[in-house]
This record gives structure tokens, C-alpha cells and sequence, in this order.
């Protein structure tokens, strides 16, 4: 009888054991599966980022080959305005020659001008002077010849 109670003891012993192994692999299998759940998750969500990555790198490459690209385009347009500014320089230089110039022309054209009226002017009056030179010869040369009918009648050299 004392074997039968400890052997009966002992049987509540293991199932009392063995309900508790049985609950605590329940736990342990609810919290696999939990665990499961929650790996699952991070690997969908992983593999977004991994996404989500790769397309931030694609754009990152796209943007870097865009600013490279701007990069020279700006220093294509920094020459050609340097160019442009030098060339701007030269045009304002020779414009400012050329008016320089222009007012040499026009000082020189006055010049001529009043050397023109004056040189007209003196014309005019020598012409003046040889009409009445001319004139004065005329009147000398008639007194010459009236003289010389009256000093020397019959010879006329006309």
C-alpha cells in the first residue's frame, strides 16, 4: 500500500511535471510564433528600407550626374560672360575712340570750313582787286592810246 501511494504520489508528481513542461513548451511555442510574427515583420520591413534605399541611392546617382552636369553648364556660362564682359570692355573702348575721333573729325571739318570762307573771302576780294586792276589797266591803256593819237596822230596800234 505504501508502494501504491508513493508510486501513486510519484505519478501526480510527473503529471503534475509533465503539465507544466506541456504548458511552459505551449508558452514557449506561443512566443516562437510571436517571435515568428515579429521576424517576418522585420525582414518586410528590411526589405522596404532595402527599397527604399536603392531608390535613394538611383536618385542620389541621378542628382549627383544633374549637378555635375549644372557644374559645367555654369562654368560654360562664367566663360562666355567673362568673354562677353571682355568684349563689352574692347566696344567700349573703341566707341570711346571713335567719338575721340569724331570730335577730331568735326573740329577738323570746322577748321576747314572757316579755312574754306576764309580762303573764299580772299578770293573774292582778289577778284575784286583784279577787276579793278583790270579796270584801272583798261583806263590807262585808253589814256595811253588817246595820248598817243594826240602826241603821234596817224599811227594807231590798236
Amino acid at each position: 500500500f505504501w508502494k501504491r501511494d508513493d508510486y501513486d504520489e510519484l505519478e501526480g508528481f510527473q503529471q503534475q511535471e509533465l503539465a507544466k513542461v506541456k504548458h511552459m513548451l505551449l508558452k514557449k511555442e506561443e512566443s516562437l510564433g510571436q517571435m515568428e510574427k515579429e521576424l517576418e515583420a522585420s525582414r518586410k520591413e528590411l526589405s522596404r528600407a532595402l527599397e527604399d534605399l536603392q531608390a535613394s541611392n538611383s536618385l542620389s546617382s541621378r542628382l549627383a550626374a544633374e549637378l555635375q552636369e549644372l557644374q559645367r553648364q555654369h562654368a560654360d556660362l562664367e566663360a562666355k560672360r567673362d568673354q562677353l564682359l571682355g568684349e563689352k570692355e574692347s566696344a567700349k573702348n573703341e566707341i570711346t575712340n571713335l567719338e575721340q575721333r569724331d570730335h577730331e573729325l568735326q573740329a577738323y571739318i570746322q577748321q576747314m570750313s572757316a579755312d574754306l570762307q576764309n580762303a573764299q573771302v580772299t578770293a573774292s576780294s582778289y577778284e575784286k582787286t583784279l577787276e579793278t586792276l583790270q579796270a584801272e589797266h583798261k583806263a590807262v591803256k585808253l589814256e595811253y592810246e588817246q595820248y598817243k593819237q594826240m602826241v603821234c596822230p596817224g599811227t594807231s596800234h590798236a
